[in-house]
């Protein structure tokens, strides 16, 4: 558990913009702070209530929301400048925000022109039906 949190907070102080530095702080204290209460429970000191030991004890949906949130807490670790920064690349890369913000940014229209309306409704000319010949004549 000490292992965790300090690597999750080092994660957090090494992050480039703000929202990846609350994101790891809020990931890692809540993981720690679920383990701490785990094992503070299973001593004696508070009452036993259902919180599970992150990752041992028994519980499918906190297992998923733990490993969610591992994976969360390691994208933001990734996009660190010393992570993610390619060989021979000299600029730097964009943080996660701007990042994000530029992928759903939607894209400025490539033509100035007005779109044109479609006229009135007119109904296809249909062809002439043609008649089947009786079956006598076949």
């Amino acid at each position: 558990m000490a292992a965790f949190t300090f690597f999750g907070f080092r994660i957090a102080n090494r992050s480039r913009d703000e929202f990846g530095k609350w994101l790891a702080m809020g990931i890692t204290l809540l993981i720690s702070g679920q383990a701490l209460f785990n094992i503070a429970m299973v001593c004696g000191i508070m009452p036993v209530t259902g919180v599970p030991l992150p990752f041992i004890s028994y519980g499918g949906s906190s297992l998923l929301m733990n490993f969610m949130a591992i994976g969360l807490l390691a994208s933001v670790g990734r996009r660190n400048v010393e992570g993610v920064k390619q060989v021979g690349t000299a600029e730097a890369l964009p943080s996660l925000r701007e990042e994000t913000q530029s992928r759903f940014k939607p894209a400025a229209p490539k033509s100035p022109q007005k779109t044109e309306m479609p006229g009135p409704f007119r109904p296809r000319e249909t062809k002439k039906p043609t008649r089947r010949r009786p079956r006598s004549e076949r």
